[in-house]
């Protein structure tokens, strides 16, 4: 889940979440990169040009696509992008009267080139569903009729970089969901401070 961010002049995408069904992989990316992988359950199916998918976390399924593989695409040339995740640690001393930080808010750079070894257009629909947890329907909601692809990529390049620094204050009321899905699931709103 990715929008489109700028960072220092630089265009690319802010990741929201990344959700996987891949639990080891999850503490260590986050504490690593800053990448804000969360559990969930993925289940993705194609039958010949039949094609299923549908995400589900906390027993709301918050995200599904059925459709239909038309065609192969056209093989873009090769492209660049950058992903922009934040890496925190707060502070061990929880008695402190204000947040403290053992690391605090920086903006980390995934720049990553790729090529296309197999691409294929597909006709199909997208539905976002109500979920407290994953609020894409109530605050990302599809406003056009969204494009989609299989995509096969070729992996050519890819750099992680420490960027800079933000606001610790500014970002505290956000440190719980901010990278990751971690929505308080009350009110449909992010947990606070």
């Amino acid at each position: 889940m990715n929008v489109d961010a700028e960072y220092n002049g630089i265009e690319g995408e802010y990741t929201l979440g990344i959700a996987i069904d891949q639990e080891a992989a999850i503490y260590i990316s986050q504490e690593r990169w800053g990448q804000p992988k969360y559990y969930a359950e993925t289940q993705y199916y194609r039958l010949m040009d039949f094609i299923s998918a549908k995400v589900t976390h906390r027993g709301y399924t918050f995200l599904e696509f059925k459709g239909q593989v038309t065609g192969p695409g056209e093989i873009p040339p090769e492209f660049e992008t950058n992903e922009w995740w934040i890496k925190q640690l707060r502070g061990v001393d929880s008695t402190a009267e204000n947040v403290t930080w053992d690391f605090p808010p920086h903006v980390v750079r995934v720049y990553s080139k790729y090529g296309t070894a197999q691409i294929e257009k597909l006709q199909g629909q997208l539905t976002l569903n109500p979920s407290p947890w994953d609020p894409l329907a109530s605050e990302l909601p599809v406003r056009s009729e969204p494009e989609a692809w299989l995509w096969s990529p070729i992996f050519l390049d890819r750099r992680l970089t420490l960027e800079g620094a933000l606001d610790a204050d500014a970002f505290t009321p956000f440190s719980d969901t901010i990278g990751g899905s971690r929505w308080l699931g009350e009110n449909g709103g992010p947990k606070q401070g």
